[in-house]
């Protein structure tokens, strides 16, 4: 778990913490990622003046060279190439701002800043929806398992292991992400919190990763396994789980050869020779008259057998 971040803040409260953590918007822990900080080559990039095209007033358009000041945190979807443009501020230029495509930034070395911006819009995004109080974030905190009592009126330094978990817990889960990931999560945490925990996965809809050594854990919010050990892989499930891949894969593969059921193994196909109604009425008359005939020829059954779809 990420305790080096709260173990710098231990005379707050948990309450206090995550208010503090997101004041501005944007993710102050995670601004602190290595990943997240500029190097010496991005601000190298960043300060080169950059070859900008933009419309006056009167509709003429200009080419110029300007460099970077700061994003306006303007965002919008372009018209022509639908992807991301931001607005940027130019040095030497007060009032003077332009939208830039997401793709020419990235390559000046903006990549880094223009996650910030979005996570920072994402997050006055969630803002507008639970606005960063001291009630917000104390139901937050509730909603994890950790009582007002500890929430709000508990410093951090005071709380065990488990209640430090939870805080951690909330705390990347206040800007609502796409997808989680959770290293070892049930370190520290007593039965009922797992059993919550465990709840609040299944029931989220975003994406979970998982790293657990808890198999019992893993078992309860992971219906199917993917297992790869010594260049194969291995499906495990549940029997109903199972099932359910055994007749997705059957149905998905009507038109191939063979198909792979849900252990894993593969399974070949044999096809049935659909007859024409045309040419089944001719087998049909000719079976009958050597059956008439007492001729020995093949029953229905042994014709599905062999691959003809004997049914009009």
């Amino acid at each position: 778990h990420a305790f080096h971040h709260i173990e710098n803040h231990l005379e707050k409260t948990p309450n206090e913490y995550i208010r503090w953590r997101y004041e501005h918007g944007s993710d102050k822990e995670g601004l602190e990622k290595v990943t997240a900080k500029l190097t010496k080559e991005d601000e190298e990039k960043m300060a080169k003046p950059m070859q900008i095209e933009y419309k006056t007033e009167d509709g003429q358009l200009r080419s110029l060279k300007c460099v970077f000041k700061r994003f306006t945190e303007g965002r919008r979807t372009a018209n022509k190439s639908k992807e991301f443009e931001y607005e940027v501020q130019w040095q030497g230029q007060s009032d003077f701002c332009t939208w830039v495509l997401k793709t020419k930034l990235e390559l000046h070395g903006f990549g880094k800043l223009l996650k910030h911006v979005d996570d920072k819009i994402a997050a006055l995004a969630t803002q507008l929806q639970r606005p960063l109080t001291q009630k917000f974030v104390e139901n937050h905190l509730n909603d994890v398992g950790l009582a007002p009592e500890f929430a709000t009126h508990t410093r951090m330094g005071a709380l065990s292991g488990g209640q430090k978990v939870k805080v951690v817990l909330a705390a990347s889960m206040w800007n609502t992400p796409h997808i989680v990931i959770l290293d070892e999560p049930t370190n520290y945490l007593d039965r009922d919190s797992l059993g919550a925990m465990a709840e609040a996965i299944n029931q989220y809809q975003g994406g979970v990763v998982i790293i657990s050594h808890n198999a019992q854990f893993v078992d309860q919010v992971c219906p199917e396994v993917w297992h790869l050990e010594n260049h194969t892989l291995n499906l495990k499930g549940s029997y109903d789980w199972l099932e359910s891949a055994n007749k997705e894969s059957i149905k998905q593969a009507k038109e191939a050869d063979e198909y792979v059921d849900g252990l894993g193994n593969t399974v070949k196909l044999v096809k049935k020779k659909k007859a024409s109604k045309a040419e089944l009425k001719k087998i049909k008359k000719a079976i009958a008259e050597k059956r008439k005939a007492g001729i020995e020829v093949w029953t229905d059954e042994e014709l599905e057998a062999h691959g003809f779809d004997t049914a009009e």
